[in-house]
């Protein structure tokens, strides 16, 4: 299971190289988030069928693979980042991305159905946060603009 995502994740990072210079950040974001949230759906509701195990890791890993990248372009198109904003993003993921890793180290052998849970929920967070981040980026450059 682990080389079914590593393997999408690769593939999928390898073909954004090519996808980026054509599509905007946000259309990036968007499908990975859509793909991603697909993924934990299909892990949540279907995870006893093997075919959709397997699709739904493949899902995730083609979801994660560019997100954190393709979402740092749609926020340099929409704020002046310097060093140290870019320092501090880098940072602030980072540590939510370790803790992260607690409630799951907490629930794998416990209650692997808790984990499916909490990455559905990571998804829809993440969705979540970027439409809102898209409709105050957008109200708050239309006010810039006029």
């Amino acid at each position: 299971m682990t080389s079914v995502y590593f393997i999408s994740f690769a593939c999928s990072r390898l073909a954004t190289v090519f996808l980026v210079v054509k599509a905007a950040p946000a259309l990036l974001v968007g499908a990975n988030l859509s793909v991603l949230l697909c993924g934990s759906l299909v892990l949540l509701f279907l995870s006893d069928n093997f075919i959709a195990f397997y699709c739904g890791v493949v899902c995730i890993g083609v979801g994660l693979s560019t997100l954190f990248t393709s979402g740092l372009l749609w926020l340099r198109e929409r704020l002046e980042m310097g060093a140290g904003l870019t320092s501090l993003f880098l940072i602030a993921t980072s540590v939510g991305a370790q803790c992260f890793k607690i409630p799951v180290a907490f629930y794998i052998e416990t209650n692997v159905a808790a984990l499916l849970y909490a990455v559905a929920t990571g998804a829809f967070a993440c969705a979540v946060l970027f439409a809102t981040a898209k409709c105050i980026a957008g109200c708050f450059l239309s006010e810039r603009n006029t």
